[in-house]
């Protein structure tokens, strides 16, 4: 019956489904009396609901004790409820407490106490205490400039940048609601993949009808970089940033102001060794409710530089004189192959020297668990030096000479072919990876 399957969504989805709960039972069934009195008490946990929400909605320094029991529950720390209300600890006492307070007087585990800690915190920093009234809904345009780029390190994943990031909030000049948010939401802007800020300076001020919110950070930044391709290889730098502006969809209409540049300074950092896309893509996501603790969705701009890494050193560099050695080791051949002494002595010598050429090598190349490209191709190189000298040897041990050239003639073809076909890989796959087009895909 349709009460049933109410009291199931109410079961399975909590207090949120109510409205879901009441909708699935029919108007005509209004005269039951058990429809009835499942109606007053799904109303009834509605109202509950919509009631704790708007409590938990304050700053928390105005939480009641009650209110602090009732976070508790939603945050997942329901086991310390009793001790909190116990010791009638309201919000500023919540915001007050210490890891070691919480260790020391309420018992709490260690692990526990770090993780309310930063609940707190990050609840804190996340109040909508200050957000005007989502009827005043606005339009934020943001526009974005990568000053410098400084390094990057494909060890640690990370590259250095100076940006400039410009807020404009249309029209809401005149609004005391918006103008009191918009002057501290420098404080409330998050770098969500820096991993060390140099310096950082912010500005809020008007123009005309509109606000407008500069802040400018130089810092490294983390990066997932790809180098399967190496030295063919198209990176991504992204700058991730996250707006401190709750439940953007009913307040805050995000958008890209469509102006963002790269400046000509950072376009060309490195441009001995990296070819830097003169267009910024800009993407507007927002955040998972999970992320914080009052369950809130955030705006967030993420920022993409793309660069494509010139390969001319690498090519002449490491692939050319691979290539030579390769094709010098079929020099042996020119010994007869009754004389296996010295054609292996030949061989060896193109192997140790193909050994110390990796190694002053692998100074230029990036440190990683899995093969570049590049480190294929010397790898097969590795493979046809062992093939040459194995094809040595089994033909010297073969008893009769016009054998030994029939054989010899005919592993040369084949170890040929196959050197041929390696180049011509190796060749395409590299203009495959230069001609493809890089993809920005948002987070």
């Amino acid at each position: 019956p349709p009460w049933a399957q109410a009291f199931w969504s109410l079961q399975s989805h909590g207090a949120e489904a109510a409205p879901m709960s009441l909708a699935t039972i029919p108007q005509e069934t209004a005269n039951d009396a058990t429809t009835d009195r499942i109606k007053r008490v799904l109303r009834m946990m509605l109202q509950e609901y919509h009631s704790l929400k708007e409590n938990l909605a304050k700053p928390i320094k105005e939480f009641s004790v009650a209110d602090v029991t009732m976070w508790l529950e939603q945050t997942g720390f329901a086991e310390y409820m009793q001790q909190f209300e116990a010791e009638r600890i309201d919000g500023e006492a919540l915001l007050a407490l210490s890891a070691q307070d919480l260790r020391g007087m309420l018992r709490m585990k260690v692990a526990d106490c770090c993780k309310l800690v930063r609940t707190v915190q990050s609840a804190a920093a996340c109040t909508t205490e200050e957000v005007p009234h989502k009827k005043s809904k606005a339009i934020m345009s943001v526009r974005t400039n990568i000053e410098q780029f400084a390094s990057i390190d494909p060890v640690n994943q990370t590259f250095k940048a100076t940006c400039f990031f410009e807020a404009v909030i249309e029209g809401k000049a005149s609004d005391p609601a918006w103008m009191g948010y918009a002057s501290k939401m420098p404080s409330k802007i998050q770098f969500l993949n820096c991993a060390e800020e140099k310096a950082s300076q912010a500005q809020t001020k008007t123009r005309g009808e509109d606000i407008v919110i500069f802040w400018k950070v130089m810092a490294e930044f983390t990066e997932h970089m790809e180098f399967h391709e190496f030295p063919f290889d198209t990176q991504h730098f992204s700058i991730k940033v996250r707006v401190g502006v709750p439940n953007q969809r009913e307040l805050l209409d995000v958008r890209d102001s469509g102006r963002s540049t790269l400046s000509t300074e950072a376009r060309l950092f490195q441009k001995d060794l990296w070819e830097i896309e003169p267009r910024l893509h800009v993407h507007i996501t927002e955040t998972h409710p999970g992320d914080n603790a009052l369950k809130d969705t955030f705006p967030v701009v993420e920022v993409t530089m793309i660069g494509r890494r010139l390969p001319g050193y690498f090519v002449v560099s490491i692939y050319a004189p691979m290539v030579v050695l390769v094709t010098l080791s079929g020099a042996s051949c020119a010994v007869p192959p009754t004389e296996l002494a010295d054609r292996m002595s030949l061989t060896i010598t193109i192997v140790l020297t193909a050994v110390a050429f990796k190694f002053v090598c692998s100074n230029m190349m990036p440190t990683l668990s899995y093969l570049t490209l590049l480190d294929k191709f010397i790898t097969s190189c590795w493979v046809f030096l062992a093939l040459m000298s194995a094809e040595h040897v089994a033909v010297a041990s073969l008893p009769d000479e016009d054998m030994m050239a029939e054989t010899e003639r005919i592993c040369l073809i084949t170890l040929g072919v196959l050197w041929a076909f390696v180049n011509i890989y190796f060749i395409c796959r590299a203009f495959t990876s230069r001609g493809r087009p890089a993809r920005v895909s948002p987070m």
